[in-house]
């Protein structure tokens, strides 16, 4: 689990940099770190006899579609909600002016 967090959080600290113009050294080393972490903790599930996320899962075809899918419409709810709130914005900003 120490492994998963030392891949999950530089991660995240990298990602919202980026999202938020600070793209600097340190962002980049953070992703880098996170990255090689969550590499390792992956090459590490896959030894273990009992391991905190079975990876094998995603050798399955219909396994995998899932998976994918999960993540694409996650992804386009989180485009609609940046979306309606930044109309949201505008639209107070031109009844303010």
């Amino acid at each position: 689990a120490a492994l998963y967090l030392a891949a999950i959080v530089p991660i995240v600290y990298a990602v919202k940099e980026l999202a938020g113009g600070h793209a600097g050294i340190e962002a980049a080393v953070a992703g880098i770190v996170g990255v090689v972490a969550l590499v390792l903790f992956v090459r590490r599930q896959k030894r273990l006899a009992h391991p905190l996320i079975d990876v094998s899962l995603f050798n399955r075809p219909a396994f995998a579609f899932s998976q994918v899918m999960r993540f694409g419409l996650a992804s386009v709810l989180l485009a609609f909600q940046l979306i309606q709130s930044m109309l949201e914005r505008a639209n107070r900003q031109v009844k303010h002016d």
